[in-house]
């Protein structure tokens, strides 16, 4: 007969790989809570910060402005989110849950801050105050259940508890709060790999089953009649995708084709026609490269099948000359003063995104505004190299706010705050004292402090104090870290 014997035992009957175990789950238990406190302190100053502008709107905006208070808080949000690497609507709703959650459910936000809760349990909280209403009573017993809960609950867990709570204690009528929730209603579009994207629309339910219903009725019908090998699905999705775009109507969505020939395929006659003016946009500072393979809106790369079908469903393109090597745009024909649709071409696969560095709002949906203006003094002219794309938020902050758009050689425009002019505070340095030589016959000095004991424990703790603000302040709200 023999005996099994387990590989994580010991002569002394300890089990040091669960004591492994244990340790590494403790790490990872403490390093969650360090995360949860950083979200938290984050949130607080990036709210801190929002709360600024509206308070000192002079910073970032013109006083003389009658919208001087939102165009402060658009600046801020701009300045922000250049300088982390995200959107402004991510800072907006970090910044606007924090503000909710200190103000109306300050026990689970204590519970965040002594990182007891992850952030993305306080915004489904948050986002279940429209359902609570504004009973100071009701709010109460909400933040009180919820700060008990989620010590004990996983996310999962805690935001079913949550909506069975909010239902449970909401004191906003039924109707009411689906008109607030209609008043949100939105299509998103959001790309994928491998030229695919998700098309979502939020709608009413009532709507959002009839369509499906209008769909899946309608895809019956072709599968019987004009099946081709598709599945149910792919019918529904070639359904949305045919009705949305008015296939077969007087407004269906009409593709232009635009089509780049490096100048060395041209012979010496034609290329000698061509512009060698580079024109250089965002991404880097060169822009894509359109030799590289199809793009749609000079941003999404597109499979070789889908843009010869698109070139060959409209029966018509632009030729648009790019370099060989760089695949950078050297000319495109104007024949107007004003911007005209080829600028436009020209301008959104040169640069394919809103001109400013690191505003990723793609440039087919952007201005194309004039460096110079056109009515300025300098009488700026509609050509190339006077124009660029850009997005509708710094179209307006360029002319109505404090933030200073500058524009470099190679087309890139860059954005300056007013905070760049100011020094961040930094904790100051005391010279060290030179110790002078002391006569042998002299006895030393015994040092005899100037302060009392509680004064100078009081000093030093004054002291421990600014050094954690500033290095709170200093501390980057980027990073692999949540809530980015």
């Amino acid at each position: 007969m023999s005996s099994a014997v387990s590989s994580d035992s010991s002569s002394s009957g300890e089990f040091p790989d669960a004591a492994l175990l244990a340790h590494l789950f403790d790490s990872v238990l403490e390093d969650q809570f360090a995360v949860n406190q950083r979200s938290a302190a984050r949130a607080e100053t990036l709210a801190e910060l929002l709360s600024f502008a509206r308070t000192h709107p002079h910073v970032y905006a013109f006083t003389e402005d009658a919208d001087a208070v939102e165009i402060a808080e658009r600046a801020i949000l701009r300045d922000a989110a250049l300088r982390f690497g995200v959107s402004e609507n991510t800072i907006r709703g970090i910044a606007a849950t924090a503000e909710a959650a200190t103000t109306r459910l300050p026990r689970l936000w204590r519970r965040a801050r002594d990182g007891f809760a992850a952030f993305a349990q306080v915004e489904a909280a948050v986002s279940l105050l429209p359902v609570i209403g504004d009973g100071l009573e009701v709010l109460a017993g909400f933040d009180t259940e919820l700060a008990d809960a989620v010590v004990r609950l996983g996310s999962a867990g805690f935001r079913s508890f949550a909506h069975r709570v909010a239902r449970r204690l909401s004191q906003v009528p039924p109707a009411i709060r689906h008109q607030d929730a209609a008043a949100r209603r939105r299509v998103i579009v959001d790309p994928v790999e491998d030229g695919m994207a998700w098309l979502s629309a939020y709608l009413p339910l009532a709507e959002a089953v009839a369509a499906k219903r209008h769909l899946t009725s309608t895809a019956k019908h072709v599968a019987k009649t004009d099946r081709r090998g598709r599945t149910r699905d792919q019918i529904r999705a070639d359904l949305l995708s045919s009705w949305l775009r008015g296939e077969g109507t007087a407004t269906a969505v009409k593709t232009k084709v635009l089509v780049t020939i490096p100048v060395s395929a041209l012979s010496g006659a034609a290329r000698a026609t061509v512009r060698d003016r580079p024109h250089r946009g965002a991404g880097g500072g060169a822009g894509p490269d359109l030799n590289d393979g199809p793009l749609l809106d000079a941003t999404t790369p597109l499979d070789d099948s889908t843009a010869v079908t698109a070139l060959l469903r409209e029966g018509a393109f632009t030729r648009v000359f790019t370099d060989p090597v760089t695949g950078v745009i050297l000319d495109m024909d104007r024949r107007s003063r004003k911007a005209t649709r080829a600028q436009a071409e020209w301008l959104t696969l040169a640069y394919s995104t809103c001109a400013v560095d690191g505003c990723e709002h793609p440039a087919a949906e952007a201005d194309i505004d004039h460096w110079l203006e056109f009515h300025g003094p300098q009488r700026g002219r509609t050509n190339i190299a006077n124009l660029h794309p850009l997005c509708g938020n710094d179209h307006k902050l360029a002319s109505r706010s404090r933030l200073v758009y500058e524009r470099a050689a190679d087309g890139v425009v860059r954005v300056h705050s007013p905070a760049e002019a100011v020094p961040v505070p930094t904790p100051v340095s005391m010279p060290v004292p030179v110790p002078v030589p002391v006569p042998v016959s002299m006895p030393v000095p015994v040092p005899v402090p100037s302060e009392s004991p509680e004064r100078m424990e009081d000093d030093r703790e004054e002291i421990r104090r600014i050094t954690s603000a500033l290095a709170r302040i200093e501390r980057p709200i980027y990073g692999s870290e949540p809530p980015f």
